[in-house]
């Protein structure tokens, strides 16, 4: 039998508030949170208090068909708490069960954290139990990492950075998994290239870099994609790609390679106004021949009307090819006034109608999802940030992504936290969102998730695993950009989701929640040798299960300080090692505490 431990939440230090003025805030101003940071004159944060708490990592979390494993320190931390633009940067790769890579952009000096932002990456060679840090990629200012690897498992690590006159999109290459070694091959054009991210075609060596022309005006900004080589270690085939948006200006997009040299590049043109009701398109452009030339473009998301419902495309956004070559795309969205209470989570396949991932009320809601909010946080909706990865079967997909939370508050900021829904790629019915991440007081803030692209079966108590990374801050808010929330050092974390069974062997019976703690009989008593154990918990709580012989000695334990979601539990006691007689059994779960007798006859 497995036995976890779970790592209880405890108070943390007394943190000095943040005075914020009037009730709180219902709706976005997109003019100002759709700013991007202006990397010649980055921003100065006003407010100089401190956060400084120890980190404190989450531990196993049983579900029903599903557990999480525990939270892992990737020794990647600093106080740059801005990870991304809207776009998922994917920073966590798995090439096998000795090589995973985890990328990060922080900054060492909390007092200049502009000049002072890296990237850092960090190696595992035990799939994900611990981390090696590896170095700095490069060693000059940088920022916006996204990561892939080479068919050697070695680290391919795509960023910006300005070793001249202009921002330069760059790609690093190590020569060996987790060496550490790294060369830089900028990208050869004569402009501004930035935030490149990277993904590999299948069964290749090839790879499609997509980043942003940003010069920060309407006129001169657009995508921009390009092919690398990462046998010869050289770039080819650069093209720029204009839209029909009316404005480019502080455009998000996301890339994904395909099987056959098929490649998208998608645009979200947030300042357009060229939509219905004027307002903004998602466009989309492909290549069938691995970059060598791309078509002019098409719109695959417009404003909509769904029922009462009018849906804006807004800054969350990624794509993913499966290995039949379907794509599919992520994206949230918002009403016109852009209110809180109406983000929601979709995906698309192949440019099809979106399917429902997740919103505040409903089908697939989340009534934690803030409405109102003490302050806006920079290009962040209550529903964000979406990563997407596939089984390497295509059969399934997951959608990972961060939810903001109405009663989950810290210095005048909520805090977001992590959730993941998922579905067959047959049909595209995500089931309810499932919360990864926990909240309430002594809680961290958890955001810019990214999921391995190729989500694995590890069999047996494991199934389908979902490899993630995310950061993990005492404060919500950002420092780093426009928010002045209070500074604090965040952290790089990884998590695994198994699809299967607890290893512990309590199942989730129902997902309905219980109106009170229970402890049932067990079914059938007498037994000989195994029966079965029910319980009900209203609420997510420690649980420990243990059966004792008639003399009071300890004779098994089914669970010790378990985390447990809500709702109908069951177990399983075996008895075959044990001798006829009475046996009582316990339950501890928060304040519930319940024994019940059970009868063993040969």
């Amino acid at each position: 039998m497995i036995k976890k431990s779970l790592l209880i939440f405890t108070a943390l230090a007394v943190i000095v508030p943040i005075v914020i003025s009037g009730p709180g805030v219902d709706r976005f101003n997109k003019s100002e949170i759709s700013k991007v940071p202006n990397e010649n004159s980055p921003y100065i944060n006003p407010n100089r208090t401190f956060v400084t708490v120890p980190m404190i990592l989450e531990g196993t979390i049983i579900g029903g068909d599903y557990w999480f494993g525990p939270e892992v320190n990737t020794l990647l931390t600093g106080y740059y708490d801005y990870e991304t633009n809207g776009e998922c940067k994917h920073q966590i790769n798995r090439y096998s069960a000795s090589v995973l890579h985890v990328v990060k952009m922080t900054s060492t000096d909390s007092a200049n954290q502009s000049p002072s932002r890296r990237t850092v990456y960090s190696f595992s060679d035990n799939d994900g139990t611990s981390y090696t840090f590896v170095a700095e990629v490069p060693t000059i200012r940088s920022g916006f990492a996204s990561l892939q690897a080479k068919t050697d498992g070695s680290a391919l690590i795509g960023n910006h950075h300005q070793p001249a006159a202009f921002l330069t999109g760059a790609v690093h290459y190590d020569v060996a998994p987790g060496a550490g070694t790294f060369t830089t091959v900028n990208v050869p054009l004569g402009f501004n290239f930035i935030w490149p991210g990277i993904d590999r075609y299948p069964g290749t060596n090839n790879f499609l870099v997509a980043g942003e022309t940003y010069q920060g005006t309407a006129a001169t900004d657009s995508g921009a994609v390009i092919f690398y080589n990462g046998t010869t270690n050289t770039f080819s085939n650069a093209t720029r790609l204009r839209s029909a948006a009316t404005d480019h200006l502080n455009m998000r997009w996301t890339y994904a390679a395909g099987p056959s040299g098929n490649a998208i590049y998608v645009m979200d043109a947030i300042s357009d106004a060229g939509g219905t009701a004027g307002g903004n398109r998602i466009f989309i452009f492909k290549s069938t021949n691995s970059g060598t030339t791309w078509d002019a473009g098409n719109t695959i998301i417009d404003t909509r009307i769904v029922g009462a419902d009018t849906l804006v495309p807004f800054f969350g956004i990624d794509a993913i090819y499966d290995a039949a070559g379907n794509y599919y795309i992520a994206f949230n969205t918002l009403s016109p006034s852009n209110t809180f209470a109406s983000a929601k989570m979709w995906v698309s396949k192949n440019a099809g109608t979106p399917v429902l991932v997740a919103q505040h009320d409903g089908t697939n809601g989340i009534p934690e999802a803030a409405e109102l909010v003490l302050h806006a946080d920079a290009g962040i909706s209550t529903i964000d940030h979406p990563s997407l990865g596939i089984t390497a079967d295509g059969s399934t997909i997951f959608c990972a992504f961060s939810v903001q939370f109405e009663n989950d508050t810290l210095n005048g900021f909520n805090k977001c936290h992590i959730y993941y829904s998922f579905s067959p790629t047959s049909t595209l019915n995500f089931n309810p969102p499932i919360q990864v991440t926990q909240g309430g007081p002594g809680s961290f803030d958890e955001r810019y998730v990214s999921i391995i692209r190729t989500v694995p079966n590890l069999g047996g108590n494991f199934g389908n695993t979902v490899f993630m990374v995310y950061q993990k801050d005492p404060q919500p808010g950002s420092c780093a950009f426009n928010d002045a929330a209070p500074f604090s050092r965040s952290y790089h974390v990884t998590r695994k989701i198994f699809q299967a069974d607890s290893p512990i062997g309590i199942k989730g019976i129902s997902g309905a929640v219980p109106k009170e703690f229970a402890l049932h009989q067990n079914f059938p008593n007498p037994f000989n040798p195994v029966t079965k154990i029910r319980f009900e918990i209203p609420q997510a709580a420690n649980v420990t299960l243990k059966v004792y012989d008639v003399s009071g000695r300890l004779v098994d334990i089914l669970a010790e300080n378990e985390y447990l979601t809500a709702g109908i539990k069951e177990t399983t006691f075996n008895g075959s090692n044990f001798a006829s007689g009475v046996y009582y059994y316990t339950i501890s779960a928060g304040d519930f505490n319940d024994t019940k007798k059970m009868v063993l006859v040969k």
